[in-house]
């Protein structure tokens, strides 16, 4: 039972970093989602979908 929580806390923590992107200052990013334009980011702390959105800077 404790490995299960474990590899699910592991899982959300990932998803989670894997979600947060950082844009400098001076820079934009533009979000791709399945190849799609999606959104322009704006300089600093920003969040996207892992899995689906591809962010090209």
């Amino acid at each position: 039972m404790e490995s299960l929580i474990a590899a699910l806390a592991l899982a959300v923590v990932g998803y989670i970093a894997g979600s947060i992107k950082i844009i400098n200052e001076g820079n934009e990013g533009l979000v791709e989602r399945l190849g799609q334009y999606r959104r322009t980011l704006q300089p600093g702390l920003n969040f996207v979908i892992p899995v689906f959105d591809t962010v090209l800077v």
